[in-house]
């Protein structure tokens, strides 16, 4: 959820700066920068190289990193290897490099991918969205 008022917040700033009310693109550029390092800070699990659902991190799902990736919460430099280990176990082709354990996740559902593919192309990983149709 979070991640999805991140997403919120990044279009209320995109509104606010363009119809002129500076005190508010402010707010909710403090908003989205404290929401952005709280999920850096308590959902990222070094070990996996991937965002957990909670704080927690007992539960990981492609609809989190997915969203991580597309948002920029997740690092340029991790979003290509966090797209291939969250595929790996569901789409044909997608192996991650390394060998580091990748935790049991929900897979994404169908309407979501819609948002692994700009995750994908976001990524740099565009030309393996027609390998993605199946489902």
């Amino acid at each position: 959820m979070t991640l999805q008022y991140v997403e919120a917040l990044r279009y209320y700033i995109e509104l606010e700066s363009a119809l002129g009310d500076p005190d508010r693109v402010e707010r909710y550029r403090e908003a989205e920068s404290r929401a952005v390092n709280a999920v850096r800070k308590l959902c990222w699990n070094d070990n996996y190289g991937l965002i957990a659902d909670t704080p927690a991190q007992k539960h990981y799902s492609q609809h989190a990193n997915i969203l991580g990736v597309w948002l920029d919460v997740i690092s340029r430099e991790k979003q290509q290897d966090v797209l291939k280990k969250i595929l790996s176990a569901t789409d044909p082709g997608f192996s991650p490099s390394g060998s580091v354990p990748i935790p049991e996740m929900t897979s994404a559902t169908y309407y979501f991918r819609f948002y692994l593919a700009r995750a994908l192309d976001h990524a740099g990983l565009g030309d393996k969205y027609l390998d993605l149709l199946g489902p």
